[in-house]
């Protein structure tokens, strides 16, 4: 019923002629699609403005280095024809998946890739190291089939045939608690802000892919323990009744070396879960100039150019080396409240009066960034600057006195460590058809959004008032990959270091039982329960050890490896390192505790009678 109805955009009657489908939010969540050529400020002669990005569809037939070779002919054109703007422009070919998902985006899908084959690897780990123990107490009946004439083949293939469906079956509750787990997941990040083409969901392929790795981790981690009972010898076996035949020292070993490989890993991924929350953590906290509090910000008309620009700074009486540009800041223009409605209070000088920005009213208010760059050793207050675009607007810029210094108040990019120099200008003196709005309350700023949207009304009822939001709800928008992936990434490690305690837990236990006459009779001997809590442990101490020491070697790279996205946050930072070696070791100690304590409250008479 839309179609053909006329509403006003910009205050521009527009006629609606057609309707998206439901969730078609392209390119960049999107709801409203307009002509280029209704946009005023995309003028062809407009050569300085950027801003456009241009989607297309390749021509059947027509490859990605064909396009890519006519772009770089078009751009070689313009840069001739016009050197001003166009010097080294250049125009590159991508897919909208390496658009979208490229860069910081891909490094975190690929580390959460990483993170959980380390959770596949620990927990096949386990699983092998449990088949393991369990070959030397099924060391007799592999002994008894042999001797009846079983192959080593067919005791391999039964080996197989168990380890595969019990991969299948942990398969199958896995993916069952996944679909569960991944729509509850997409669900609550609905809200977070995130880009409407990030959807976790389960497909087809999801399901193959799950479907191949169960049946790989099944053969490739079943196959060690089925080829070292496969080898077990009849006649020790026989002769000791099966208690011993379970391959001894090297059985051991392979045990030892999948715990030590477990805890390394697990330790790795607990380090990059810690260098995300340290990161998470350090944003959360991050000193942004202003209290965000009780805030609350709209905008005013579509977004048709930016109210800040980046221009080139002249400072009186200081005039660039030869051959050289001026260096580049942002500006900003604001209203004379600005400073008051931020809570911003000013380090020196003055705020904005309501004639700054008239004529013979050139002024500006710079950053405490500015100062620390263009005048660290004297007031900046009373000077005149002069911001310069790159391009030739037609008009002479003019010298504005600098008549303030604010603190750096975070504009734009919230975790950047390095926040631009501004200069903040009357918006009298460069209103632009963008106006964001910021409004403070003495309450929950989200109650007063109807009584904000009447008074726009009362104003202009065609003017469009829209991206009403808090400003912490902003705040948290922009922080959301933080949150999501470093959550993640914490559920992950969290799950690692559950089933590598889980792991040791169950070999120090199982040892505990395999030893449990000798254990009886030192204690008969006389041994005190320190000895025999040293006699449990001090294997595990020394996988324990190990393992820790790897983990660590492998943290360093991990914390390289994400440097990328850490927000002041170092990939060696002592603290997150320091924390996970010490979480690590207590619940690894708790781990082993319990089969210790077990160990050392044996009676000795019923031990040395133990079968």
């Amino acid at each position: 019923s839309i179609i053909g109805r006329t509403v006003r955009i910009n205050d521009v009657p527009t006629t609606v002629v057609g309707v998206m489908p439901e969730g078609m939010k392209f390119p960049f969540n999107a709801d409203l699609w307009l002509p280029l050529s209704n946009m005023p400020n995309l003028a062809a002669q407009k050569r300085n403005q950027r801003s456009v990005q241009l989607f297309g569809r390749l021509t059947e037939g027509v490859t990605r280095e064909r396009a890519q070779s006519e772009l770089k002919a078009i751009a070689a054109r313009l840069e001739h024809d016009f050197p001003d703007t166009n010097k080294d422009i250049s125009l590159t070919v991508m897919t909208f998946n390496e658009r979208v998902n490229g860069g910081p985006i891909r490094l975190v899908f690929l580390s959460l890739m990483g993170a959980v084959a380390f959770v596949l690897l620990i927990a096949c780990a386990n699983v092998a190291n449990l088949l393991l123990a369990r070959s030397a107490a099924r060391a007799r009946e592999v002994g008894v089939r042999v001797s009846l004439g079983a192959t080593r083949w067919r005791i391999v293939r039964q080996l197989l045939v168990e380890s595969v469906l019990l991969a299948s079956l942990s398969g199958a509750l896995g993916f069952g608690l996944a679909v569960f787990g991944v729509r509850w997941f997409d669900a609550v990040t609905q809200d977070v802000g995130k880009p409407y083409w990030i959807r976790f969901t389960m497909d087809g392929r999801v399901f193959a892919f799950f479907a191949a790795v169960c049946l790989l981790t099944g053969i490739i981690f079943g196959l060690a323990p089925a080829l070292h009972i496969s080898k077990t010898d009849i006649n020790e076996v026989l002769k000791e009744g099966g208690r011993t035949g379970g391959g001894g020292i090297r059985a051991r070993r392979w045990t030892g070396a999948l715990i030590v490989a477990e805890l390394t890993l697990t330790i790795v991924l607990l380090a990059g879960a810690g260098f995300m929350m340290r990161s998470f953590l350090t944003l959360y906290r991050l000193d942004l100039g202003f209290e965000t509090s009780h805030l609350l910000t709209m905008a005013l008309q579509l977004p048709e150019m930016m109210g800040g620009a980046a221009l080139r700074l002249t400072i009186e009486g200081r005039p660039p080396p030869t051959g050289e540009l001026p260096p580049q800041v942002t500006r900003l223009a604001v209203g004379p409240r600005y400073f008051d409605t931020l809570g911003v209070r000013l380090v020196r000088g003055r705020a904005f009066a309501d004639t700054d920005g008239t004529a013979g009213h050139d002024v500006g208010i710079v950053n405490q960034r500015f100062v620390s760059m263009y005048f660290p050793n004297e007031d900046p207050v009373g000077h005149r600057i002069k911001l310069v675009p790159d391009v030739a607007t037609g008009t002479e810029p003019t010298w504005m006195s600098i008549v303030g210094v604010s603190p750096t108040v975070r504009q734009r990019n919230f975790q950047d460590p390095d926040p631009d120099p501004v200069v903040y200008v009357p918006y009298r003196a460069m209103p632009t058809p963008f106006m964001t709005l910021i409004v403070r309350t003495p309450g929950d700023p989200s109650t007063m959004t109807p009584a904000l949207r009447e008074e726009v009304r009362a104003l202009d009822p065609d003017l469009p008032l829209f991206g009403i939001r808090t400003m912490d709800e902003m705040l948290a928008q922009a922080r959301w990959p933080f949150r999501v992936f470093g959550s993640m990434f914490a559920i992950f490690a969290t799950i690692a270091l559950l089933l590598s305690a889980i792991g040791l837990y169950a070999i120090t236990a199982y040892s505990v039982t395999q030893r449990t006459q000798e254990i009886g009779v030192r204690m008969a001997l006389g041994a005190q329960q320190p000895q025999v809590w040293w006699l449990v442990i001090r294997r595990s101490f020394a996988q324990l050890v190990l393992g820790l020491l790897l983990g660590m070697a492998g943290a360093f790279g991990v914390g390289r490896l994400l440097r990328s996205l850490l927000v002041q946050t170092s990939p060696n930072d002592p603290l997150t390192l320091v924390s996970i070696a010490v979480l690590f070791t207590l619940v690894s100690i708790a781990a082993c505790f319990w089969p210790a304590r077990r160990a050392t409250r044996l009676d000795p008479v019923r031990a040395l009678r133990y079968e």
